[in-house]
């Protein structure tokens, strides 16, 4: 038990006091170091459990909204294939990759033969940009030349120019 000055007259008075027995003042409590590093705990606990809450709240909605797009892909999935073959034979391999996108986004390349498409058009990407890139750029080569390579594995040969 520490003692302390009364702020009215002066005496000499115990802090758990809630009076002054001299003058009958009321003592004000402080509040220490230690209720402050209380209530920085508590605003802390706050803070991370409504941080929490909003992320808990963000993730539900995308995750929501990632169901509701892969429900309206799948409805239509045969129109996307037919899109996608379209594509593929007219020749826009970047326009079908985009579709092929959707299809590895939803985990759909089982349907009929997308996974195929998707080999071919990823070969075709490859050697159109075999053609673009730097001779001393021998990591992005590496790459192109084993996605090639795992594509054309038991086929004949395939035309690099």
């Amino acid at each position: 038990m520490a003692i302390k000055k009364c702020r009215e007259c002066g005496h000499q008075i115990s802090t758990t006091a809630g009076v002054c027995p001299s003058c009958g003042a009321k003592v004000k409590r402080r509040f220490g170091c230690g209720s402050l590093i209380l209530v920085l705990i508590l605003i802390g606990i706050i803070i991370t459990v409504i941080s929490n809450l909003h992320a808990t709240r963000q993730k539900a909605i995308l995750a929501q909204q990632f169901a509701q797009e892969k429900q309206s892909f799948e409805s239509d999935i045969e129109g996307n294939y037919q899109n996608l073959t379209s594509l593929k034979s007219r020749g826009d391999t970047q326009g079908a990759m985009s579709i092929v996108s959707q299809f590895e986004k939803y985990n759909r390349l089982d349907y009929r033969d997308t996974a195929q498409i998707a080999k071919e058009l990823k070969a075709l990407s490859a050697l159109n940009e075999i053609k673009t890139v730097k001779s001393n750029d021998y990591k992005r080569l590496y790459e192109l030349n084993t996605l090639l390579s795992e594509y054309y594995t038991g086929k004949d040969t395939y035309n690099s120019n």
